[in-house]
């Protein structure tokens, strides 16, 4: 027998306490990952770490990779705009395309983001680690940028939060998003291209190892996974009955 119970409403939650809460989560993440800088020495000994354990898995593509794109002026330049404007601005257009079109899979979207960027925190902390372009070989291609201020950059982030990636975890999160919310082919390529390109990037810029990348994809995966049981969607608010709207 089928039910005739209909299904019920997608409730948004409400916009002002979403942007408020998102931007309170962003500029505390930013805040924590600045204040949590670790030691230099230990920095570039993590760094030495890192490339001994990719020489043996052979996953040390970072110095190629880097001198390649180095060497090919569009790819240099394209790979630093890539690197520098789209990392916080496709996430947001990302969460508000499902806020708008997609309310009933906006919560996990959502909480999909914050827990694998909060988790990085501890990453930043227990194993701060040197980035490829701080070390001999290779080329910092972000210096080349004509709006590039090194010391403004450096008092302005941490420079040796590098493992894990969230520049990968964080495109990783619009691929896996685009592609749960629609079947258009378009959108599913760049759901597939957008992540790819960002791996080759921060590679090419010398801005991560292979195991940050590798690290910021897990922790996405993790996040979704951990989250694949819980309600999609809001909660409808009840409706008030006959002798509540008397009172």
């Amino acid at each position: 027998m089928t039910s005739l119970t209909p299904p019920a409403p997608v409730v948004r939650p409400r916009l002002w306490r979403e942007l408020l809460l998102v931007l309170t989560f962003y500029f505390a993440y930013d805040l924590v990952r600045w204040q949590i800088q670790g030691d230099r020495s230990e920095a570039f000994s993590n760094a030495t770490r890192v490339l001994r354990w990719e020489n043996a898995t052979g996953l040390d593509i970072e110095h190629a990779v880097n001198t390649a794109t180095a060497g090919i002026a569009v790819l240099e330049q394209g790979a630093n705009l890539f690197y520098s404007a789209f990392h916080l601005i496709v996430p947001v257009i990302v969460l508000t395309w499902i806020y708008l079109k997609h309310p009933e899979g906006y919560l996990r979207a959502r909480r999909g983001l914050m827990i694998p960027t909060a988790a990085a925190l501890v990453g930043y902390w227990l194993f701060p680690l040197a980035p490829p372009r701080f070390l001999p070989g290779y080329l910092d291609t972000q210096t080349t940028m004509w709006m590039y201020d090194g010391k403004l950059a450096s008092s302005m982030t941490n420079q040796y939060a590098a493992m894990p990636s969230m520049h990968v975890g964080w495109a990783l999160w619009c691929g896996i998003a685009i592609w749960l919310h629609t079947r258009v082919l378009l959108a599913r390529a760049i759901a597939i291209l957008y992540p790819a390109i960002t791996v080759y990037v921060v590679i090419a810029t010398a801005n991560h190892y292979v195991l940050d990348v590798i690290a910021g994809a897990l922790l996405v995966v993790a996040g979704f996974l951990i989250l694949r049981r819980t309600p999609a969607r809001p909660r409808p608010v009840p409706a008030a009955s006959p002798a509540d709207s008397r009172r």
